[in-house]
Parts: C-alpha cells; sequence; structure tokens
C-alpha cells in the first residue's frame, strides 16, 4: 500500500514538471524541431498522469474504505448490552462481543448490566403519631432490559431516586416511632416491593433497598433513653421475682420428694420387720413342729403309760382299794381299770 502511494506521487510530480518544461520550450525556442520534440514528451508525460492518478485514486479509496468499516467496529463487554440507532430510531440491541455498525449511520448506545448502588438522599419524615424523623438509605438495581431503560424513562438514575424517596416517606408515614426503629426490616421488604412494581415500566430488578440511619429528635431520644432504662428496671425485677418463684417451686418440690422419700424408706423398713418376723414365726413353728415329730415319734410308747399312770393317780387319789387278780400285771390295771379292778368301798 505505501510502495503505491509513492508511485502514485511520483507520476504527480513529474506531470507537473512536465507542464512547466513545456511552456517554458515555447516560450523560449518558439520552433518546430523543437515543438515536435515537446509534442511526443507531452504525450508520454500525460500517460505517467493518467497512471499516477489512477493508483493515487486507487489507493486513496482503499485507505478510505479501510477507514470507514475499521470505524463500524464496536466491542460490547461482558455485562453490557447495546442498541443501535440508525438515523435516530432504534433498530436492534447488541449482544456481549464483536459487532459491526454502520459508521456515520448507526449510533451505539451502551448500557450496564452491573448492579448500580444509589443513595437516597436524608429527609424529613413524618410517622403517624406526629413525630418527625431524618432517615436515609440505599437502593441496588439492574436494569434487565436496555430498550426499556433508554426509552421509558429520561434518566433512570433520577428516577429511581425520587420515587425511593417517595416511597420512604409514604411507608414511614403509615407507622409508629416505635414501630419505625424496630421495622427496618419490614421497611426493607415492603420498599423493595414496591419499588420492583413501579420501575418494571423501565426495565429495571431491584435487588435492595436498605434504611441506613434514623435520627430522632433530642427530647424524643432522652425519653426513650428514660423509658428504655425503666423497661429495663423491670424486666430486672421480673426476673428477680420469677427466679425467687422457681426456687420456692423447686424447694417446695425437693421437701415433698424428701418427704415421700422417707415414707418410702418407713414402709419398706415395716415391710422389711414384719417380712422378719413372718420369717422368724415360720422358723421356730418348723423347729418346733420337727421337735414335736421327733419327740412323738421317740416317745409314743412312753406317752401312752404314762397316760395309764395318770389315770391310776387319779384313781387312787381317794385311798381307793383295789383286788388284783392273780397273774395280772400293773400295768393292765392300770390300762383297764375300769374292767378287771373293783375297788372296795370303806367301811
Amino acid at each position: 500500500m505505501n510502495k503505491k502511494i509513492k508511485i502514485g506521487l511520483v507520476g504527480l510530480v513529474l506531470s507537473a514538471a512536465t507542464v512547466l518544461g513545456s511552456n517554458q520550450v515555447y516560450a523560449d525556442r518558439g520552433g518546430e524541431k523543437y515543438a515536435v520534440k515537446t509534442q511526443v514528451e507531452n504525450d508520454t508525460t500525460d500517460e505517467a498522469i493518467k497512471t499516477g492518478l489512477k493508483i493515487g485514486l486507487y489507493t486513496l479509496g482503499s485507505l478510505g474504505a479501510a477507514y470507514f468499516i475499521s470505524r463500524g467496529f464496536r466491542i460490547i463487554k461482558q455485562a453490557e448490552k447495546a442498541t443501535v440507532e440508525r438515523f435516530g430510531k432504534y433498530n436492534r440491541t447488541l449482544e456481549p462481543g464483536l459487532r459491526w455498525v454502520i459508521p456515520l449511520v448507526e449510533k451505539v448506545r451502551r448500557v450496564s448490566l452491573k448492579e448500580i448502588i444509589i443513595d437516597v438522599p436524608k429527609q424529613h419524615v413524618i410517622t403517624s403519631d406526629n413525630v418527625g424523623v431524618n432517615i436515609d438509605g440505599l437502593v441496588g438495581y439492574k436494569i434487565e432490559d436496555p430498550y426499556k431503560a433508554l426509552y421509558a424513562v429520561l434518566d433512570v438514575n433520577f428516577a429511581m431516586t425520587q420515587i425511593s424517596q417517595t416511597n420512604l416517606r409514604s411507608i414511614i408515614g403509615r407507622m409508629h416511632l416505635d414501630e419505625t426503629l424496630s421495622g427496618r426490616l419490614k421497611i426493607n421488604e415492603e420498599m423493595k416491593t414496591t419499588l420492583n412494581r413501579e420501575s418494571d415500566a423501565w426495565g429495571v430488578d431491584v435487588i435492595r433497598a436498605e434504611i441506613k440511619e434514623i435520627l430522632t429528635p433530642e427530647d424524643i431520644t432522652k425519653s426513650m433513653n428514660k423509658q428504655m432504662i425503666a423497661e429495663r428496671d423491670k424486666r430486672a425485677t421480673i426476673i428477680d421475682s420469677e427466679g425467687r418463684l422457681e426456687a420456692a417451686k423447686n424447694d417446695a418440690k425437693a421437701a415433698k420428694e424428701k418427704a415421700a422419700g422417707e415414707k418410702e424408706a418407713e414402709i419398706q423398713r415395716a415391710e422389711g420387720k414384719a417380712k422378719a418376723i413372718t420369717l422368724e414365726a415360720d422358723a421356730k413353728a418348723g423347729a418346733i413342729r420337727a421337735v414335736n415329730e421327733s419327740a412323738e415319734a421317740y416317745f409314743k410308747g412312753n406317752a401312752v403309760d404314762f397316760r395309764k399312770l395318770e389315770v391310776a393317780e387319779s384313781v387312787l387319789k381317794n385311798n381307793s382299794k383295789f383286788f388284783i387278780p392273780q397273774g395280772t400285771s400293773l400295768a393292765a390295771i392300770i390300762s383297764d381299770t375300769d374292767a378287771k379292778v373293783v375297788p372296795v368301798e370303806k367301811k
């Protein structure tokens, strides 16, 4: 490409020099001989000029075409999209990568798809119980539809800031001060839901909406501190009384369990004694029974004789006299007194 440019420039220089030389010859010489020679030289110079002009035009055209084409390339980065406007009218949306548009005809407008964090400026808000607080926050959102973000609203950042302030005032205005101070999560969720609903027409997805700081007036802060101290004292008293009550319950339960244990021990001791007495009586009865059985087995005959003696004793108690037949034993007499021995009556 550089070589062709150089050749074209050389041709332009030669043609200019030839024209100047021919004019000088005609001015100085003015003869026919020199006119013919000059005519031949002029023809050669014209050919060189034409060739140089063609090469120059081709070179300039190539350079212009290359420049025109190169001006149309666009690199769309990751997490980014772009819209193309042709003569001011929306034409298409470009995805990430190397893209080409028509230079001077089409215009590219880039849109970031990353999360955008905006500050919600501090503002004075009145709660439903007529307490003024200063509150601020932040909102994070992403653009999901570049077409809506560019053509449905003039400035999406400004619009998001304004509707965030408006919705925050509306939410706080429906809440009491205590509810506002303790309900940050509720405020955040309601604010996020509302912003998503209202910004849907702009192709925006609200990811987070959070309260940064809530400032109350100085007198309200002092009253809240006093209330907090009183509440703490109250909770301490309640906790102390509950502790004492629990201790009393535990003591009563322990005493009851102790009494029940002692009663059970007494019952067990009594049952043990009764069982011991029963076992001892059973043992004595068994011993007596064994002795009786042994005595009965051993003294069975002697017992009969002893009985006979007792009968004889009772008979002879009154000094009665008996006639004993010859050949009768004393035992027979004692055992069968009524049948064989007849007492003799006193006279």
